[in-house]
């Protein structure tokens, strides 16, 4: 079966006041977690570069 990078990735976004917040988890055998705090929506966009989809809540 081939593997699907996506189906092992989950990314957020949240708006808190003023700060962006950016969180990407992914992995199989391990999880990975990263986090971007930024003023602007853009850069939470770079916590993952490959059109990772971001859900506005």
């Amino acid at each position: 079966m081939g593997k699907s990078g996506i189906a092992n990735r989950f990314g957020i976004s949240l708006k808190v006041s003023d700060w962006f917040i950016a969180l990407t988890i992914s992995g199989e055998n391990y999880f990975k977690v990263k986090v971007i705090i930024a003023k602007t929506s853009d850069y939470c966009m770079l916590a993952d570069p490959k059109g990772l989809l971001f859900l506005q809540v």
